[in-house]
C-alpha cells in the first residue's frame, strides 16, 4: 500500500492502520482496500513521518491521519487526498516549511489539540467537489490552546475552485503574507476575538489577538478592509 506500519485492521464502517510509527516513502498510497467504508484512520502511537510528496488515492470518504507524538512532513512537499474530508491531527505542536495540503474534492482540517501550528510558505488547495456535505470546500486550522502562525516571506496561499469557507482558531493568530481568495468566507478566532491595532504595518504580534503583521490580503486588497463582511473575527 506504499507505507510502513506495524499492524492494520478493518471494521464494518471504518478502516484502521495503526503502528508505533508510520513512514510514508512513496508518491502514492492506495486506499482502495477501504472502499465502501465510512472513514479511514492512520494512527501512530509515536510519530507519522511523510518523507516525500504523496497522494492518498482510491478512496473518496473521510481520511484522517493522527499521531500521538509528532507529525513530520518533509520540506517542500505536497500531501494530497481527493475525497469528502481530509484531516491531520496531533495533541502536540506541528511545524511545516513549504508544505501544501490538497483535497480538491472536499474539506481539510489541521488540528493541534494542545500545541501550536506553524507554517512557512506552502498553502492549501481545497475545494471543487460536488459533495453536499458540510465539509465541502472547507479549510480549518485549529490550535485552541496555542498559537497559529502562517508566515512568509512568500505568500501563504489559500487556493480554491468554488467559494471556500476558511476557519482559523487559536488563542493567538499570527498572519504574515497570507492571501485569502476573493469570494471566500473567512472566520478568524482568537482568545479576545479582536484584530490587533495597526494591521499590515509590520508590528510585533500581540498575544490573544488576530494579528495581520504584513502582507495579509483578501483578494488583491489589504485584509483589514474586509473585516466585518467577508472576514469575521470572533472570540474562541
Amino acid at each position: 500500500m506504499g507505507f510502513t506500519t506495524g499492524s492494520s485492521s478493518s471494521y464494518a464502517d471504518w478502516g484502521l492502520v495503526a503502528a508505533s510509527n508510520i513512514f510514508v516513502q512513496t508518491p502514492t498510497v492506495d486506499l482502495s482496500p477501504f472502499s465502501g467504508l465510512q472513514a479511514v484512520l492512520f494512527a501512530a502511537v509515536n510519530d507519522i513521518n511523510i518523507e516525500q510528496s504523496v497522494n492518498f488515492q482510491g478512496y473518496g470518504g473521510t481520511f484522517e491521519i493522527f499521531a500521538f507524538g509528532k507529525v513530520n512532513i518533509a520540506n517542500g512537499t505536497t500531501v494530497g487526498f481527493n475525497g469528502e474530508f481530509f484531516a491531520i491531527g496531533s495533541p502536540n505542536s506541528m511545524s511545516f516549511n513549504n508544505v501544501t495540503f490538497a483535497n480538491t474534492l472536499g474539506g481539510f482540517l489541521l488540528d493541534s489539540h494542545n500545541g501550536d501550528i506553524t507554517m512557512t510558505n506552502g498553502g492549501f488547495n481545497v475545494g471543487g467537489g460536488s459533495f453536499d456535505m458540510p465539509a465541502d470546500r472547507f479549510i480549518g486550522l485549529s490550535a485552541p490552546n496555542g498559537t497559529i502562525s502562517l508566515t512568509g516571506p512568500g505568500n501563504m496561499m489559500f487556493i480554491d475552485f468554488p467559494v471556500t469557507n476558511i476557519s482559523i482558531a487559536a488563542r493567538t493568530l499570527v498572519l504574515d503574507h497570507v492571501r485569502f481568495p476573493m469570494g471566500s468566507s473567512v472566520y478568524l478566532y482568537s482568545a479576545n476575538g479582536m484584530l490587533a491595532p495597526n494591521p499590515n504595518m509590520g508590528n510585533s504580534p500581540l498575544p490573544g489577538y488576530v494579528n495581520f503583521v504584513n502582507g495579509v490580503f483578501y483578494g488583491g486588497s489589504p485584509a483589514q478592509f474586509f473585516v466585518g463582511t467577508d472576514i469575521i473575527i470572533s472570540p474562541q
